[in-house]
């Protein structure tokens, strides 16, 4: 076993010798301050590389985390404004994952905005789209998005949710316990299906999620609500009066 550093990126810091010269380069991530650790394999000469390993660094050292989602849900506050709960893919495995919005108007000419595991061109798009198509103005207001528990992520399926955490957030208006939202949203203000969106449906009403904002054409079982728009799956939740644009 040949042990190398990486660098802010991810990748392997120096030149490509060591990687080359190993049959597997398996990856262990996960923040300082938390508990949480992955191990993925990101080159490997005799399999897959898209498996990952969830564990948790205990006093007795690295255990196995047989269920990654439930860490995420354990300490949600239930009410809460701006949280709503996704789904992701992660290598070959599906996880749930919170994603928390908070919204403070301010005075400032230029509003803050910070965007914690997520991408933050994305995030940008997103609040164009909200402004867009829901019209609800977001200039006077500081936008801070995260995903909890140090979770990273740039899967697209997180898109409308990172949308319906800000609406709720801004509005003060909590989303039932029981609703999970997934879809990408394109420029048009369209929902669209994300890779393995029936799996994603599984893993949400396997956690006690049976009610389910989805892309009109993903595998939609029952309990979960198709939706072609981002007004449509805003109207669906009851954050705008209805499908067409409205101001406030």
């Amino acid at each position: 076993m040949i042990l190398g550093h990486v660098t802010k990126d991810g990748s392997i810091a120096g030149p490509k010798l060591l990687e080359h010269l190993v049959d597997a380069v398996f990856v262990l991530e996960g923040e300082r301050s938390g508990q949480d650790r992955s191990i993925r394999c990101v080159k490997n000469r005799f399999g897959r590389v898209s498996e990952v390993g969830y564990f948790k660094m205990v006093n007795q050292g690295l255990v196995d985390e047989p269920d990654p989602s439930v860490a995420q849900l354990q300490d949600r506050l239930e009410g809460a404004s701006g949280s709503v709960i996704s789904a992701i893919r992660d290598g070959l495995r599906v996880r749930l994952v919170e994603i928390q919005a908070l919204v403070v108007l301010n005075s400032r000419e230029i509003p803050k905005r910070a965007f914690l595991g997520l991408s933050g061109q994305r995030c940008q798009v997103i609040v164009g789209l909200i402004e867009h198509f829901a019209k609800i103005r977001l200039d006077k207001f500081d936008i801070f998005v995260s995903l909890t528990g140090g979770v990273v992520s740039d899967d697209p399926g997180l898109d409308l949710g990172i949308a319906t955490a800000i609406v709720s957030g801004v509005l003060g208006l909590a989303l039932p316990q029981n609703v999970g939202v997934l879809g990408e949203l394109g420029l048009t203000g369209e929902v669209r299906r994300v890779s393995g969106d029936a799996e994603r449906i599984t893993e949400l009403q396997r956690h006690g999620f049976d009610r389910s904002i989805v892309p009109r054409l993903a595998e939609a079982s029952r309990g979960a609500r198709s939706v072609t728009t981002l007004n449509e799956a805003l109207a669906s939740l009851s954050l705008i009066k209805n499908k067409s644009s409205t101001n406030h």
